[in-house]
Parts: C-alpha cells; sequence; structure tokens
C-alpha cells in the first residue's frame, strides 16, 4: 500500500466515524450499546454501512457492505 493509499484509507474512515457519531451523539460513559445501519458518506451506498459501539468504552467496529469500501475495528 502507498503513502497515499493509506492516506485516503484514513480519511476515508474518518468521514464513515464521524457520520456515525452525527448519529449516534459523542460517547459518554454509561451510555448503552449501539448498532445499526446508515448511509455511508465514503461510497454514497444507501443504508450500506454497519456499525456497532460497544457501550463499555464506545470504541466503534464498522464495515460498509460495498465491496472494496470502508471497514475498522477500534
Amino acid at each position: 500500500m502507498t503513502d497515499e493509499e493509506a492516506d485516503r484509507l484514513c480519511e476515508n474512515i474518518e468521514k464513515a466515524r464521524e457520520a456515525i457519531t452525527a448519529r449516534l451523539g459523542r460517547w459518554r460513559r454509561g451510555d448503552p450499546s449501539a448498532a445499526g445501519l446508515i448511509d455511508c458518506p465514503v461510497c454514497g451506498g444507501r443504508e450500506t454501512l454497519g456499525y456497532r459501539r460497544a457501550g463499555s468504552n464506545g470504541h466503534v467496529h464498522a464495515r460498509c457492505l460495498t465491496p472494496g469500501c470502508v471497514s475498522w475495528m477500534e
């Protein structure tokens, strides 16, 4: 992977994570776990970005259903 590809990947993950945070709000200790599907801001897919946010620490695991789009685990 080139530096440019790595930079693009990080930017896409940040964009997707911001969309999830916009949906759920900022995590605070005591918040329950949350999961769902939203439109992907990276590829534009409708309800293709699946996410799960842990209630215990606010970490997000997410994956777009569009091949080659974003996915990550914190």
